[in-house]
């Protein structure tokens, strides 16, 4: 289908902030496990986790010191590598 429905985000860090189902949905449809991925403006990066859950490897670029910061202390929490 070319309309994907997933539950919204209850409370993002950030306004644009994306759910990482949405992610694992995009990606699905477009890589294998193996392949690499990047994201040029990863954000608050649930490209990662939706990467992941799929074997795939991924890259994000974000400039906003807050988005990383951000990134690597919620992955902190959960002990994700990234």
């Amino acid at each position: 289908p070319d309309v994907l429905t997933v539950p919204a985000l209850a409370r993002p860090e950030f306004g644009a902030q994306k759910p990482v189902a949405l992610y694992e949905e995009i990606l699905s449809r477009s890589c294998d496990p193996g392949d690499k991925v990047l994201d040029p403006f990863c954000g608050a990066g649930p490209v990662f986790r939706a990467a992941a859950a799929l074997s795939c490897t991924a890259t994000g670029i974000e400039l906003n010191k807050e988005k990383v910061d951000y990134i690597y202390a919620s992955y902190a929490e959960e002990e994700i590598d990234l």
